[in-house]
């Protein structure tokens, strides 16, 4: 679970940074998964200061 956690991190930005370059007009999408993205790298960081994010 440690390294599959990170990896769908990067994915998840990858695909944003992807939707961000593509001329597809889904910004619904897009800021659905910057959410999630950022979500989870503020409970990445969190947890390293012993804080959790529900």
């Amino acid at each position: 679970m440690k390294f599959i956690t990170p990896l769908l991190i990067v994915l998840s930005c990858v695909a944003i940074i992807a939707m961000i370059l593509l001329p597809n007009n889904q910004s619904q999408f897009t800021h659905i998964s910057y959410d999630m993205c950022m979500h989870k790298e503020l409970s990445k960081i969190a947890l390293k200061h012993g804080a959790r994010l529900p």
